[in-house]
């Protein structure tokens, strides 16, 4: 997916080693939601980004295609970031009833 100007600035500020979680949360918390930026610094497959993109989202316009990528996606990850990202998307009230079974 090509990124937008908005997206890709936004990614130029996420460093996968040294950005810290509460710095997400400031970012998001300037965003508020932007669904359609939330899938694109999805697509990049970054960790940080994906954690972003998480507190971005509306939850109102996931659909179950939408959902399956998640789960498919978030396969690439290793365990902990896994588990971070489902953690975070539980917490953001997005049902994931296919984790129970992984």
């Amino acid at each position: 997916m090509e990124l937008s100007s908005k997206a890709k600035d936004i990614y130029s500020q996420i460093n996968q080693e040294t950005t810290k979680l509460g710095d997400l949360r400031k970012i998001a918390k300037d965003i508020k939601k932007g669904h359609e930026l939330a899938l694109e610094l999805w697509s990049t497959g970054g960790f940080s980004a994906r954690l972003l993109a998480t507190l971005i989202m509306d939850k109102k316009l996931i659909t179950n295609k939408f959902i399956d990528q998640i789960d498919e996606d978030i396969q690439n990850h290793n365990l902990d970031e896994r588990n971070q990202l489902a953690d975070w998307q539980m917490a953001r009230g997005i049902s994931y009833p296919m984790y129970c079974h992984r």
